[in-house]
């Protein structure tokens, strides 16, 4: 038993390599669904955001927001301040090209 608890405590964690494609094609696949909550359709967007393709991102919340999906008011609000800030930096992005 100590044996086995010391081989847990000099175990070095194993290199996660995520392939970003295939996160979201696998996001798109799962998230077609009409029962699937609303944040799990948004992390596409989030993702795409983190990977910098943020013109991606726009228009994929732009079409979300643009769907009528959106009941909540709140999530509504937030979504476009999401948009709103991804044009800016966008915007940012070629003033300096």
């Amino acid at each position: 038993m100590a044996g086995s608890l010391q081989e847990v405590r000099d175990a070095k964690p194993a290199l996660l390599i995520v392939d970003d494609d295939a996160l979201i094609a696998d996001l798109q696949r799962l998230t077609t669904d009409p029962g699937v909550p609303l944040w799990a359709k948004q992390m596409e967007i989030f993702i795409l955001e983190d990977m910098n393709e943020l013109e991606a991102a726009r228009i994929m919340l732009g079409g979300m927001l643009a769907s009528g999906r959106l009941q909540d008011p709140g999530e509504r609000r937030f979504l476009k301040e999401r948009l709103d800030e991804l044009e800016r930096r966008l915007a940012s992005e070629r003033r300096r090209d």
